[in-house]
């Protein structure tokens, strides 16, 4: 997702204003496990920025398993190892930054990560395998290896893009991965979790055990933030089913008016032709419908089209106005529901 970046946003972060706003990065990032401060982040992004053209390129051939030239890659040491020589500026780390981004960059060498599972290497002893930094450089050269480049590259799980300069302006490393998982399901208007799932996902510590911990320190204030200074933003509801705790996200997102108004006319007629194949009416949903935020319109077609679907196949309900207005009516109630469905 590519913005224009707000006067606060260009106030805070003008040097993100030199380049391309816009930052891709695969799901694997979006739900990597590892224990990594906000500079860790920051370091992070500006080696995903580095890999762009070879990301754009695996895009665009489509999610094949296609090599990608060696002239969109960064060289091979003679050990095998990828270098990236990125200048200290696009790390973000302030002025006179030397000793903190060594000390960040020894932490990387060393912390453990883990990807989501899907039959390539995802787990790693260090998000980099080493660096060169001489003194007063202004650049640094990151060492990756081959696997890891591969998974920074694994587009066959899916992609996300996000405002770079918006990522770099967010001064908390929760409300970072809240915003990329934000980012990532703002098509689809929300997503779930359980409690445990989030926790392991942010690396929470013991301090975390409690879930009103969580909602304090974690949750409440990330929401504000991303609600008060950016374009995209969730609000959560906690959901408990079999002993088990979820917490519900809804995304929100700024659009264009006439945009807006023209998807919700499409919107609308796409349901219409749902209901009439279903041999019901879409004025029996009108009650429904007026409730239904914009960022929901997505999910919403995807369980209409499955309710009258259903409707389509058994052919024995009497009242199929009734039968789909009941069906939408705990879809929209019940968030755990709606967005655990996607």
């Amino acid at each position: 997702m590519s913005k224009k970046l707000t006067y606060s946003e260009k106030k805070r972060h003008p040097e993100a204003l030199q380049r391309r706003d816009e930052l891709l990065h695969v799901n694997g990032i979006t739900y990597i496990e590892a224990d990594m401060k906000l500079n860790h982040l920051r370091i992070l992004m500006a080696i995903i920025s580095e890999l762009q053209r070879a990301l754009r390129l695996r895009i665009t051939r489509g999610n094949e398993r296609k090599g990608v030239p060696e002239v969109f890659l960064p060289p091979k040491t003679e050990q095998g190892l990828r270098v990236l020589t990125i200048p200290v500026s696009a790390f973000h780390l302030g002025k006179s930054n030397g000793l903190r981004l060594r000390e960040c960059l020894d932490e990387l060498a060393g912390i453990h990560v883990r990807f989501p599972e899907n039959g390539q290497v995802n787990e790693f002893r260090g998000l980099i395998s080493g660096y060169g930094f001489a003194a007063y450089g202004h650049s640094v050269d990151v060492l990756l290896r081959e696997q890891m480049v591969a998974r920074l590259l694994l587009v066959e799980e899916g992609y996300t893009s996000y405002s770079y300069g918006a990522a770099l302006s967010i001064s908390n490393k929760y409300t970072v991965r809240l915003y990329w998982l934000a980012c990532s399901w703002r098509n689809r208007g929300g997503f779930v979790l359980s409690v445990e799932e989030f926790r392991k996902l942010m690396s929470l510590g013991r301090a975390y055990d409690r879930i009103d911990n969580i909602v304090t320190h974690i949750l409440k204030p990330s929401s504000a933030e991303l609600k008060a200074h950016y374009p995209i933003w969730f609000i959560f509801r906690l959901e408990e089913r079999a002993e088990r705790r979820y917490i519900c996200f809804k995304i929100g997102y700024k659009i264009d008016e006439v945009q807006r108004v023209k998807f919700v006319q499409q919107s609308w007629e796409f349901c219409r032709g749902l209901m009439n194949a279903a041999g019901g009416h879409v004025q029996s949903l009108a009650d429904i419908w007026a409730e239904v935020d914009f960022e929901d319109l997505h999910s919403f077609m995807d369980k209409l089209s499955s309710v009258t679907a259903e409707v389509r196949i058994r052919r024995n309900i009497s009242n199929v106005d009734a039968y789909v207005h009941a069906a939408m009516a705990v879809w929209q109630s019940d968030w755990l529901l709606r967005y655990s469905d996607i």
